[in-house]
C-alpha cells in the first residue's frame, strides 16, 4: 500500500509540474506575441508618415522639388498615415514648396481630421481634392476654383457649408454619417454631380420634400445617388418622386 501511495503522490506531482510547465509557456507565447504586436506597431510608425517633410516631398515630385512648379500631389500610398497636412516641417505650407499652379490633391487612405490647411493662400489654382477614407467630421475650405471634392468613406454627420466653394461642380460625400438638412447645398449653384448614398438620412416625406427643395436650386444637377440612406427603406419609389420634384 505505501508503495502505491508514494507512487500516486509521485504521480499527482508530475501532474502539476506538467500543468505548471504548460502554464508557463502559454504566458511566455503571450508575452512574445505581445512584443512581437509592439514590434509591428513600433516598425509601421517608422515606416509610415503621420507629418509631411522634405524627403516626401522629393519622393513625390523629384529631388530638384524646390524648383519644380508641380500640378499634381498625390499622398495616397501605402507608406502614407497622415494625421496633419502641416506638422514640425510645415507640411504643405513649406516654404520651398511651389503651389500656385497645383490642380489636384490626392490624400485618400490617411488618418485627416480635417482639410482646412488647403484654404491658405497659394492654393488658388486647386481644381480638385481626393480625400477618400480618411476621419474627416468638418470642413471648411475657401477656394474659388475648386470643381471636384470627393470625401467619400470619412465621418461627417452635417452637411457642410459650401459657400466659400462657388465653382464646385462634383461633390462626393458618400459613405459617411450624414443627416438632417440639405440647407447649405443652396450655395453651390454649379453642382452638376451628387453623391449622397450610404449615408444617414432618415427623412419623413415633408423632409424629404424639404430636402428636394434644398437641391432645386442645383440648376445644373444632372447626377443624384440617394441610394442606402434609411429613408429609402420606407419611401420605396423614392426615385420617381425625386425625379418629379427636381
Amino acid at each position: 500500500p505505501n508503495a502505491i501511495s508514494h507512487g500516486c503522490a509521485a504521480e499527482v506531482m508530475r501532474a502539476k509540474k506538467a500543468t505548471k510547465d504548460r502554464k508557463g509557456e502559454k504566458a511566455r507565447e503571450l508575452q512574445r506575441a505581445q512584443a512581437r504586436r509592439e514590434h509591428d506597431e513600433n516598425f509601421e510608425r517608422s515606416v509610415h508618415v503621420t507629418a509631411l517633410k522634405e524627403e516626401d516631398f522629393a519622393d513625390a515630385i523629384g529631388p530638384d522639388w524646390r524648383t519644380q512648379r508641380p500640378t499634381k500631389l498625390d499622398f495616397s500610398g501605402d507608406r502614407y498615415m497622415l494625421d496633419t497636412l502641416e506638422g514640425p516641417s510645415g507640411g504643405l505650407l513649406h516654404p520651398k514648396l511651389h503651389r500656385y499652379r497645383i490642380q489636384l490633391v490626392d490624400l485618400s487612405n490617411n488618418n485627416l481630421m480635417d482639410l482646412s490647411t488647403l484654404s491658405h493662400s497659394g492654393f488658388d489654382a486647386l481644381h480638385t481634392i481626393m480625400a477618400r477614407k480618411n476621419l474627416i467630421s468638418r470642413l471648411s475650405l475657401t477656394l474659388p476654383s475648386l470643381v471636384e471634392l470627393n470625401l467619400a468613406y470619412n465621418a461627417l454627420r452635417v452637411m457642410p457649408s459650401l459657400g466659400g466653394l462657388p465653382h464646385l461642380e462634383v461633390l462626393i460625400l458618400s459613405h459617411n454619417q450624414l443627416h438632417g438638412s440639405l440647407e447649405n447645398l443652396k450655395s453651390s449653384m454649379r453642382i452638376k454631380r451628387l453623391d449622397l448614398a450610404y449615408n444617414e438620412f432618415d427623412w419623413t416625406p415633408s423632409q424629404l420634400s424639404q430636402a428636394l427643395e434644398a437641391m432645386s436650386h442645383l440648376r445644373s444637377l444632372q447626377n443624384l445617388r440617394l441610394y442606402r440612406n434609411k429613408f429609402v427603406a420606407c419611401f420605396k419609389e423614392y426615385q420617381i418622386y425625386v425625379v418629379s420634384k427636381l
